[in-house]
């Protein structure tokens, strides 16, 4: 499915594009169009030419590998299907909530520029935090003092009431 994408303005002068044909440089737009949000599509040349040159004469197969040859897509098989991947795509577009589409390897993640996933942090016994829907063991007996969990903290009603105080407070003075 196609997306809105904005073009970096490196993207003219960019030394691996420039070396590049016009007809590679306008297919390696509309593959970040075609992409999916981590910046990668199926490799597919017939589908590809039908969305983004559907009434030019044009040889996909022989752009893509010019493309590749410049480094600036990769191609990768998972499960016997064939993806690409452009470098960098994600350092240059960053979808509020990326959908994960296509399969990728650790190796095609840091391609695109994908953040490097962070490991779960162990606490200090040595368990890693508690899944979601778990409780940690300072919660399972109310944590605090007398068992009250919450002694601590402001009440919901006394920060709402401490709010509008302030509002009121505002708009007379």
């Amino acid at each position: 499915m196609a997306r809105i994408r904005s073009i970096h303005p490196g993207f003219f002068t960019d030394e691996r594009l420039v070396s590049t044909s016009v007809e590679a440089r306008l297919l390696f737009l509309g593959l970040g169009v075609e992409a999916d949000d981590k910046g990668v599509f199926e490799w597919k040349p017939v589908t590809l030419k039908m969305r983004i040159f559907p009434a030019d004469n044009m040889d996909i197969e022989a752009l893509l590998s010019e493309l590749e040859d410049a480094h600036v897509i990769q191609s990768y098989e998972i499960d016997g299907r064939k993806y690409g991947a452009i470098r960098n795509f994600r350092r240059h577009q960053r979808p509020k909530t990326p959908n994960d589409v296509h399969p990728i390897t650790p190796e095609i993640g840091n391609y695109v520029g994908l953040p490097e996933p962070k490991p779960e942090k162990p606490t200090d016994d040595g368990k890693p935090f508690p899944r979601k829907g778990e409780k940690a063991i300072q919660m399972e007996d109310g944590g605090g003092k007398g068992g009250k969990s919450n002694d601590f903290l402001p009440r919901a009603d006394a920060l709402k009431k401490s709010s509008e105080q302030k509002v009121l407070e505002a708009c007379r003075g």
